[in-house]
């Protein structure tokens, strides 16, 4: 799904290019210097005390110093923000979107969507925390500051897309707090992408440990169900599938029985709303 409107772009801004060129130069001698780039738009966000704001490795040393220990991170904090949670709520899920614009001038929109509603996670973003959001992944900042942390980068497909776009957006599209409070747009359709979760984790789990309990193989059913998702191409489907083939990958009884108990128990997001 598009997120933005815009007219076809015949040739790249030879600035961007430019700018790719400076980050590379600048991240040799420090990977943790980074400036938004000329061509990305960090779109501004403030709602019920969560804050979006650009990338600046002068706000936190905790964020420099990771960038630092993984420079294939310098070419995306340029296109990438800090959230700022001061709701005194943990937050559980949230989506991040980046849209660029392709070698035709086409609009290209990505979703990434986290959560910690499943297998006893920490929250995405705790309260009163801060959370570097790069399309690599979520950073959260006391974590990061944890000795012997291990971090990641990014394999640079999405920093070789954005750096070659004319135009790069940013945008925290939902947000789904502890206590069930959603902000955001939501264009991402995020609540209920994981609302189809929960319906299908139900379904599935439950037939899956009767059959177990049973002393049966579940593996012929799981097979159908995964089958069965492929025939749509709504949320449902898209669960059926996967959560069918998460099962099926397993080959122990044990542990396909200890998954299975742990997809029952996804919580219930029947409480999800909106302040009015």
């Amino acid at each position: 799904m598009c997120l933005v409107e815009s007219e076809r772009i015949a040739r790249p801004d030879p600035r961007v290019f430019g700018y790719g060129l400076l980050v590379l130069l600048l991240g040799s001698l420090d990977p943790a210097y980074a400036q938004t780039a000329p061509n990305a738009t960090i779109k501004p966000f403030s709602e019920a005390g969560v804050t979006i704001s650009p990338y600046d490795s002068l706000a936190s040393p905790t964020f420099a110093k990771f960038v630092r220990e993984n420079p294939a991170l310098a070419r995306l904090v340029p296109y990438s923000a800090i959230l700022t949670n001061s709701s005194g709520k943990n937050i559980v899920a949230l989506t991040t979107t980046w849209t660029w614009l392709d070698a035709e001038g086409e609009p290209i929109s990505q979703p990434f969507r986290h959560n910690s509603l499943f297998l006893g996670r920490l929250p995405i973003a705790p309260s009163n925390s801060r959370v570097l959001l790069t399309s690599a992944n979520n950073w959260p900042e006391a974590v990061l500051a944890q000795s012997g942390f291990g971090g990641s980068g990014d394999d640079g497909v999405d920093a070789e897309n954005f750096e070659r776009s004319s135009a790069v957006i940013f945008e925290l599209d939902t947000v789904i707090f502890e206590d069930g409070l959603v902000i955001g747009p939501d264009k991402s359709e995020t609540v209920a992408f994981y609302q189809a979760r929960k319906r299908v984790a139900e379904i599935i789990s439950g037939a899956a440990l009767l059959m177990l309990d049973a002393g049966r193989d579940p593996i012929g059913l799981l097979s159908e169900f995964a089958k069965y998702g492929r025939t749509r191409t709504d949320f449902v489907g898209f669960w059926y599938e996967e959560i069918a083939t998460m099962l099926l990958r397993i080959r122990s009884s044990i542990e396909r029985k200890e998954l299975a108990e742990q997809l029952s128990q996804i919580p219930d997001l029947n409480h999800l709303h909106r302040n009015h």
